[in-house]
């Protein structure tokens, strides 16, 4: 079992990543120069200790000698073409960014199929690096969120500026203000939106993938309405903004959050996904990357933003919601001794329940 960093992901997590059954889509529009990209990230995605991997890189050329190329990354990190990894050739295009949307199928068809041996569906651009990590911690941040309206765990996209030596964010141009922002805190940290969700890339359970092919964002005219409310979302970016805009629960912006630790205001680096060209970040003259992953969140959590657990009927829900808030109490008064009797802990457990009922405990 590898071993990780972030104590957002517990043991369970490791666990379940190492037994996911996982079907990996890229999309690669051939260019010579892009292949040290597409090579990286397939090494990475090949070391996964998982139960099984399937890659499917998507492409556009017609050329056996690019062709071949493609198959020698996938030899070279293990894989062997047919069993594991394959290449699916893309040439009726109404567009070149069409390419990006080829994936689609593979959710409807071999992913959500009746005897589908797979866990999870991944899609990804191919110059950005997944790693065991991310994974894990995307396992980690489903069962954290699960019960605040499925809201689902995303990334935020990092390159290497060289001149400062430091990791910049890709996507958001200025600082994200936490102060007015809704958050739901667990442990040390609290999961908030970015101000620009996007990242590139997603991943689906069976239960994600089933509500994901239902909507507009599934489906390449459809999601032009969804681009609209996106406001700059092109055929590319919305074949990998999944679940994003899909209904987003109140008061959430979107449907996808990041964990921000809450001393720090430093997203964990489980949650950080590496953009590997660094063009934005070393190019002075562009706007994006221009931003520290240090620097990216500002001021201060307003305990008043802090979303709840929603009102649950059953008395095991209660509890779970019980015992969520009485955490989020202690350690809004800090970690000092917690020195009291059950008299008063019953005490707290009312004001936050409500009355005891016959026969309840």
């Amino acid at each position: 079992m590898k071993s990780v960093s972030s104590p957002l992901i517990q043991a369970q997590h490791l666990t379940g990543a190492g037994e996911a059954r996982l079907l990996i889509a890229i999309s690669f529009h051939f260019v010579k120069g892009r292949l040290v990209y597409l090579d990286k990230v397939v090494q990475t995605l090949a070391s996964f200790p998982v139960r099984r991997r399937d890659l499917v890189v998507f492409t556009n050329t017609v050329e056996m000698a690019e062709q071949e190329s493609i198959r020698d990354i996938f030899r070279k990190a293990g894989l062997v073409d047919g069993r594991d990894a394959r290449l699916s050739v893309e040439t009726a295009l109404a567009h070149p960014y069409n390419l990006t949307w080829a994936h689609k199928r593979l959710i409807s068809g071999d992913f959500l199929a009746p005897d589908s041996p797979y866990s999870h569906f991944i899609y990804l651009e191919d110059d950005e690096q997944l790693t065991f990590e991310n994974f894990a911690y995307f396992l980690a941040g489903r069962d954290i969120l699960r019960p605040f309206g499925n809201l689902v765990p995303a990334y935020l996209r990092m390159e290497w500026c060289d001149k400062l030596a430091c990791a910049m964010n890709n996507d958001n141009i200025a600082p994200i203000l936490l102060a007015g922002r809704p958050f739901i805190s667990h442990g040390e940290y609290a999961f908030v939106t970015a101000d620009n969700p996007y990242c590139g890339g997603f991943i689906l359970d069976q239960e994600l993938a089933r509500e994901y092919i239902q909507t507009r964002s599934f489906d390449l005219k459809r999601s032009r309405a969804v681009s609209t409310e996106a406001g700059w979302f092109g055929v590319r970016e919305r074949s990998a903004m999944g679940l994003t805009f899909e209904n987003p629960p109140a008061p959430f912006a979107y449907r996808v959050v990041v964990p921000v630790a809450i001393a720090s205001r430093v997203a964990p680096s489980c949650a950080w996904l590496a953009h590997l060209p660094n063009n934005y970040a070393n190019d002075p003259s562009h706007h994006l990357g221009k931003v520290a992953m240090t620097d990216l969140f500002a001021s201060n959590f307003n305990a008043e933003k802090e979303v709840a657990l929603p009102a649950f009927n059953s008395t095991g829900q209660k509890w779970f919601r019980f015992h969520h808030r009485l955490g989020n109490h202690f350690r809004m008064l800090g970690r000092g001794l917690l020195i009291g009797t059950m008299d008063s802990l019953r005490r707290v457990k009312r004001m936050i329940l409500g009355p005891r009922k016959p026969g309840q405990a």
